[in-house]
């Protein structure tokens, strides 16, 4: 089932109450304060957005960029804004702040920031002038009255690895116009650089060795060069190399080279979840689903720090984020090699066990657990 990023977001913020959010505000920097039993977290605030941080989603999610921060109107304007907490979750995204802070002056600095995990995407989001002989056609071979769609050539090799690792996701708007975004394999030094011209070359290139049908090729060929965008795609990998095992009961197998160890998930009173911690590419749409499990397990355990009174406990705090790292990091492997291949099930029995893995685990049995 599919949800719009807009609808989520909504759904998310009415089910909170408003001054519990604090919209407009980005981390900038952390302060241990172990003194008063607590981490203080530095923003930046953004003033000059509307006294209603979300007025955005209602009228078109138009753009509220800001200023540079080292503009001069950009230094008016914003003011930095200290907060305290016991706790901090840090859900901050692939390039969260928390996460660079904490690892980069550190053994594990090579993982402060994520790395390119190979794929990437270029798309058009907006293509109004179509040949109607063209509309009819991808219509009646793809569309087939659904709005949006995905094509895959994907050829599989003696390994199970795709090898030509392209799928094309189409959609229709009910304005009318169309759009597709190319997730496929590439080097990053491929991409850089790109103008919105070359981008067009490029993915027609890549669909024309991977034998994509003419109708998609002509698809791209009209794209309008100024709608054209490219997006790489990072990971934050749950585990590094087949050497690294995981385990339930006794965590990170401490016999593994300690180089190709991830750094864990928590520090003191600092976890991460999320993106923050695993993100990976979206190609099986588990990024959400995966954060929205990392927040019951967290919030399961904190609740009982809560219940606990333990607030001042350290240990009582390491413990409770261990488990949560411990019953959460082996999943997240499992969820990210199967989005590196693009291809999580290509056997009757494999699709059962991803089916199992991904779909059919008892979250009361999971809480119970915590």
């Amino acid at each position: 089932m599919s949800i719009s990023w807009y609808n989520l977001q909504t759904t998310l913020r009415e089910l909170l109450p408003q001054d519990r959010v604090k919209a407009n505000h980005r981390c900038i920097n952390f302060v241990n304060e172990p003194e008063k039993g607590c981490v203080r977290i530095d923003c930046v605030a953004d003033t000059r957005i509307e006294s209603n941080p979300y007025a955005y989603w209602t009228d078109g999610q138009k753009d509220n960029q800001t200023q540079p921060l080292n503009s001069d109107v950009a230094s008016q304007e914003l003011a930095t804004k200290s907060i305290r907490a016991k706790l901090i979750v840090a859900a901050d995204g692939i390039n969260s702040t928390v996460r660079r802070l904490l690892y980069t002056d550190t053994q594990y600095h090579d993982f402060a920031r994520p790395e390119y995990s190979g794929f990437a995407a270029i798309f058009c989001m907006e293509i109004t002038e179509i040949a109607k002989e063209l509309l009819t056609k991808l219509e009646e071979d793809f569309f087939q009255d659904s709005t949006i769609v995905t094509i895959t050539n994907d050829e599989i090799s003696g390994n199970s690895v795709c090898i030509n690792n392209i799928r094309i996701i189409l959609f229709h708007r009910e304005t009318g116009e169309l759009g597709y975004i190319i997730n496929l394999a590439l080097a990053l030094d491929s991409l850089q650089g790109k103008s919105e011209s070359s981008l067009i070359d490029l993915a027609l290139q890549k669909l024309e060795k991977a034998g994509f049908p003419d109708t998609l090729k002509q698809l791209v060929s009209i794209s309008p060069p100024a709608k054209m965008q490219q997006r790489p795609y990072y990971i934050h990998h749950a585990t590094i190399s087949d050497s690294l095992q995981v385990s339930n009961s006794t965590g990170l197998n401490t016999e593994a080279d300690p180089a190709k160890i991830p750094p864990p998930w928590s520090v003191g009173r600092i976890v991460l979840v999320g993106d923050a911690a695993h993100g990976m590419p979206p190609f099986i749409g588990q990024g959400a689903n995966q954060g929205f499990e990392d927040a019951l397990v967290v919030t399961t355990l904190i609740a009982k720090i809560a219940e606990d009174n333990n607030w001042d406990d350290s240990q009582a705090i390491a413990k409770a984020f261990e488990k949560y790292e411990c019953l959460r990091r082996p999943l997240m492997a499992y969820v990210q090699q199967a989005t590196l291949k693009q291809s999580p099930y290509p056997s009757d029995k494999e699709l059962q066990e991803y089916t199992q893995q991904v779909y059919r685990r008892n979250f009361d049995q999971i809480i119970e657990a915590l």
